[in-house]
C-alpha cells in the first residue's frame, strides 16, 4: 500500500507542476489582451461622447449598401423622426434626402467622393415643416469597412433673414420711388417738400433699423461692407464672437482690422471681385490666428446687396466658426486610427489565446486522463487491499481530475464564444425556449413544472450563440428550482418607452443575495456550493460575452429562496 501511495504522490506532484507552468505561461498574453480591450473601450467611449453631444445632426452610412447605421440625438430632434425610422434604411428609401440620393445610382456620388458639401438643401421634417440645411459628407474606413459620415446643419434661420432683407430692400426701393415722385410734384411748396423729405428720411431710418433687426436675429457673425471693403455695420454676434467694439470695427477695412488682422491675399481678391463682377463666393474656409480669440477655422460666404434708397452697392459677409466641427472630425479620424490599432492588437491577442487554448486542450488533458484512469484501475483491481480511507482518497483524486477536465472544457467554450464570427439571422426565441425545455423534461420526466413562454419573441442575431444563451439561462432555472415542490419558469419580454424590448427568464427557485450580484457573470464565481447545486461557474460568463457581442447588456435581480430573473437586451442596429 505504501508503494502505491508513493507512486501516486509522485504522479500528483508532476501533474501539479505541469499545471502550474501552464498557468504562468498565458498571464502575459492575457494582460496584453486586457490592455488592448481597455484602449478599445476608451476609444469607443470618446467617439460615442463626441457623436452624442455634437451640435450638428450626424448620420452614419454603410458605404457598400447605403444603409443608415446610426444617427445622433441632435438629428432626431431636428427632423422629428425616431431612431428606429432611420436605422437599417437605405439613404434613398427616406424621402428626406431625395435631392442627394434618389436611388442607388444617385448614391454612387457619395460612395466615390470622400468629401461632398451641399449648400441650402431643402428638407421636410416629420411635422411637415420645410427647413434648409447644409449637408456635408466625409468617407473614412473603420475596421476594413468604409463609413460615410453626413453632417447636417439647419441654416433655415439664416436663409430666411437674408430673404427678408432682400424683400424689404425691394419694398424700400418702391417706397422711395413713390416718395421721390411726390417730392417732385410738391416742389412748388417748399414747406411741403421739407416735410416730405423728413418723412422719407424717417422711412429710410425705419427701414435701416428693421434691416438691422433682421440681421441681429442671425446667430452667425454678419458684416456689411462698402465697395472699398470698409465695415459699415456688423451684428451683435460679430462683436461677441471676435470680442471687439464698434470703435475697433466701423469705418475700417475688413482685412486691416486690429483685432482681426485678416490680411489674407486670396480672401482680399475674392471680396474685391464681388462688386465689379456682380459675383459671390461660398464656403471659403480660412484657418487664422486671431489676436483676441486664438486660432480658429472660419467658413465665409459673401454676396452683393443693393440699397436703392442711397443708390449704393454693398457686400454682405457671413462668417461661421467651424473650429469645433473640424477638431471633432480630426479627433474622430484619430480615434478611428487608434481603433484600428486596438483592433489589430486585439486580433493578435486573440490568436495567441487561441494557441494557448489549444495547448490547454492538448497538454493538460493527457495527465488528467492518466490521473483518472490509474485511480480507477487502483480502485477496481486493488480494492480488497485498500481500507476505506484509501478508497476515499482515490475517489477524491478521480473527482478532482474530472472537475479539472470540466474546467478546461468550460474555458475552451468561453474562448470559442469570444472568437466565433456572428452571423445575423431572424431567431424565434419562443420556439427556441420551447425546444430546450422539452429536452430538459426528458432528463427528469417526473418533475412537475409550470412553464410560461410568451409567443412572438423574434429577434435578429446569431442562431447558434443565442441558443447557448437560452440554454444556459433555462438550465440554471431548471437546476435552481430542483428543491422546490411547486416550480414556475417564465420566458417573456418587457417593452420599454422607446419601443425596444427587454427579454427575461424568470424562476421561483433558490434565488440569490443582491449584495453578491456582481459576481454572477464572472467566470468560476459561484454563489452556491457544489454540494448544493453542481456546476463550474462558467455559464453566465458565457451568456454575458454573447450578449455583449450582440451589442446588448445582461443583468439579474433575485431574492434568497424567492427566485431570480435574468434580463438581457439586444442591439437593433442590424
Amino acid at each position: 500500500m505504501k508503494k502505491y501511495r508513493g507512486h501516486l504522490e509522485e504522479g500528483l506532484e508532476k501533474s501539479t507542476e505541469e499545471l502550474r507552468k501552464a498557468d504562468q505561461q498565458p498571464q502575459q498574453d492575457i494582460t496584453e489582451r486586457k490592455h488592448a480591450e481597455e484602449m478599445l473601450r476608451n476609444s469607443e467611449i470618446s467617439y460615442r461622447r463626441l457623436f452624442e453631444t455634437a451640435q450638428d445632426g450626424i448620420l452614419l452610412l454603410d458605404a457598400d449598401t447605403g444603409q443608415i447605421t446610426d444617427v445622433n440625438p441632435y438629428l432626431i430632434e431636428m427632423l422629428g423622426y425616431s431612431h428606429n425610422e432611420f436605422l437599417g434604411k437605405k439613404l434613398w428609401e427616406i424621402g428626406l434626402f431625395k435631392h442627394i440620393a434618389e436611388n442607388q445610382a444617385g448614391f454612387q456620388k457619395l460612395q466615390s467622393e470622400k468629401y461632398i458639401r451641399y449648400e441650402n438643401l431643402p428638407l421636410e421634417t416629420r411635422g411637415g415643416q420645410r427647413i434648409d440645411v447644409e449637408f456635408v459628407s466625409n468617407a473614412y474606413s473603420v475596421d476594413h469597412k468604409t463609413v460615410i459620415q453626413c453632417n447636417i446643419r439647419d441654416i433655415t434661420e439664416r436663409r430666411r433673414a437674408e430673404e427678408k432683407l432682400w424683400k424689404y430692400c425691394e419694398h424700400l426701393e418702391e417706397l422711395v420711388k413713390e416718395r421721390t415722385t411726390e417730392l417732385r410734384i410738391a416742389n412748388e411748396n417748399l414747406q411741403q417738400e421739407i416735410t416730405e423729405r423728413k418723412h422719407v428720411e424717417r422711412v429710410v431710418q425705419e427701414a435701416r433699423e428693421y434691416a438691422e433687426s433682421i440681421v441681429e436675429t442671425v446667430r452667425e457673425p454678419l458684416a456689411v461692407l462698402d465697395t472699398d471693403l470698409r465695415v459699415i455695420s456688423v451684428n451683435h454676434s460679430f462683436y461677441q464672437t471676435f470680442k471687439v467694439t464698434p470703435e475697433n470695427i466701423e469705418g475700417k477695412l475688413i482685412y486691416d482690422l486690429t483685432n482681426l488682422q485678416w490680411n489674407i491675399p486670396k480672401l482680399r481678391v475674392l471680396l474685391e471681385e464681388i462688386i465689379p463682377r456682380d459675383n459671390q463666393f461660398q464656403n471659403f474656409e480660412v484657418e487664422h490666428e486671431f489676436p483676441t480669440i486664438g486660432r480658429k477655422i472660419m467658413l465665409l460666404n459673401a454676396r452683393q446687396i443693393y440699397s436703392k434708397e442711397i443708390s449704393k452697392r454693398m457686400i454682405l459677409l457671413a462668417i461661421e466658426d467651424i473650429t469645433e466641427r473640424k477638431l471633432a472630425e480630426i479627433e474622430i479620424r484619430k480615434l478611428n486610427e487608434e481603433l484600428k490599432q486596438n483592433i489589430t492588437q486585439l486580433e493578435a491577442a486573440n490568436k495567441e489565446l487561441e494557441v494557448f487554448s489549444y495547448s490547454i486542450s492538448h497538454d493538460l488533458r493527457a495527465p488528467l486522463r492518466s490521473l483518472d484512469g490509474f485511480s480507477q484501475v487502483l480502485f477496481e483491481d486493488y480494492a480488497n487491499q485498500l481500507d476505506e480511507q484509501g478508497k476515499d482518497y482515490l475517489q477524491r483524486i478521480r473527482k478532482a481530475s474530472q472537475h479539472m477536465a470540466e474546467l478546461i472544457d468550460a474555458l475552451l467554450m468561453l474562448s470559442r464564444m469570444t472568437r466565433k464570427e456572428i452571423h445575423y439571422e431572424t431567431v424565434d426565441l419562443s420556439t427556441l425556449a420551447q425546444a430546450i425545455l422539452a429536452e430538459l423534461r426528458q432528463t427528469q420526466p417526473k418533475r412537475q413544472i409550470e412553464v410560461v413562454i410568451e409567443e412572438g419573441l423574434v429577434v435578429k442575431g446569431d442562431p447558434q450563440l443565442l441558443r447557448v444563451v437560452i440554454e444556459n439561462l433555462l438550465a440554471n432555472a431548471w437546476k435552481y428550482t430542483s428543491r422546490k415542490p411547486e416550480v414556475r419558469i417564465e420566458v417573456g419580454a418587457l417593452r420599454q418607452e422607446d419601443g425596444k424590448r427587454t427579454y427575461f427568464v424568470r424562476d421561483n427557485g433558490a434565488g440569490f443575495d443582491m449584495a453578491f450580484a456582481d459576481k454572477l457573470f464572472k467566470a468560476f464565481q459561484r454563489l452556491h456550493t457544489p454540494n448544493e447545486f453542481p456546476g463550474v461557474g462558467i455559464g453566465l460568463a458565457t451568456v454575458q460575452r454573447i450578449i455583449h457581442r450582440h451589442g446588448g447588456r445582461v443583468w439579474a435581480e433575485g431574492e434568497v429562496e424567492k427566485g431570480a430573473t435574468f434580463f438581457f437586451t439586444l442591439s437593433n442596429k442590424r
